[in-house]
């Protein structure tokens, strides 16, 4: 398995495809699998770099507290080990995040950004939401917790019209179980996160990208950021939840192509 010395510990690492690069940070929980309804399509067009965040997936798992910023340095040691200078970047929830604090931090790295479903502060709301999470994970099993937060990743219409779909969209993303002092390092780190004042330094082309009924991070939270980083641009997908990723698979990748290309 590829894998790479950053900052002391293990990343595992996958590049499909050919071309500009693209490098891909997934959300909290998550590992490079997130993508594997991107990169069939993306990779014909871009080098697709898809790593497993520390805590993640095959990576190293340490376990002392994360920071959405340590992330961020984790990425920008990655591209410098593969030898990367400059790409797009495509975050995602937590990985969202970690894009931020990239752009911020790296900036001579990044082309163009992509942001999606993601923050760049907690309120008071998303923080007793993030705190609820990490008690219910407590009491319920892997299996019925992840069956749990799918309630809130996707839309309803999911549940009723396309539950079966629904089921293979997950076994075709499911990423290894992670295990309890990872799942509270990356909330933790969440609830730390804050760009708010620094948004402005972001020069890179960015978009911004929300589903209109996501309820894990809502379209309030991607306006805040298109509205503070200087010529972002925004879309919310119409009857798309959290994970508008697999939901809306085509109109999302679609979205990426026009955007990247």
């Amino acid at each position: 398995m590829p894998q790479a010395k950053v900052n002391g510990i293990s990343i595992y690492y996958e590049t499909q495809g050919e071309g500009k690069p693209i490098l891909f940070l997934h959300g909290a929980a998550m590992d490079h699998n997130a993508w594997n309804l991107q990169v069939p399509v993306l990779k014909e067009h871009f080098k697709c770099i898809m790593y497993d965040a520390r805590g993640c997936g095959d990576s190293d798992k340490p376990q002392e507290p994360y920071s959405i910023r340590m992330l961020a340095s984790d990425a920008a040691a990655l591209l410098d080990s593969l030898g990367i200078q400059k790409t797009h970047v495509v975050g995602n929830s937590m990985g969202g995040a970690t894009a931020q604090e990239l752009a911020i931090n790296h900036p001579q790295k990044i082309d163009k950004l992509v942001l999606a479903s993601s923050v760049s502060a907690q309120d008071h709301w998303s923080k007793t939401w993030h705190h609820g999470l990490m008690a219910i994970r407590k009491k319920l099993g892997p299996e019925e917790y992840g069956e749990f937060l799918s309630c809130f990743s996707y839309t309803y219409r999911m549940f009723t019209e396309r539950y079966a779909e629904l089921q293979e969209l997950k076994k075709l993303t499911r990423s290894k179980p992670i295990p309890d002092f990872s799942f509270e390092n990356q909330f933790k780190a969440m609830l730390e996160h804050n760009t708010l004042d620094r948004l402005h330094l972001i020069k890179t082309p960015t978009l911004v990208v929300v589903g209109e009924e996501d309820a894990w991070t809502p379209p309030r939270f991607s306006r805040q950021i298109a509205e503070l980083i200087p010529n972002a641009k925004l879309i919310t997908i119409k009857e798309a939840s959290h994970s508008f990723f697999r939901e809306k698979v085509d109109e999302a990748n679609k979205i990426l192509l026009n955007f990247l290309s």
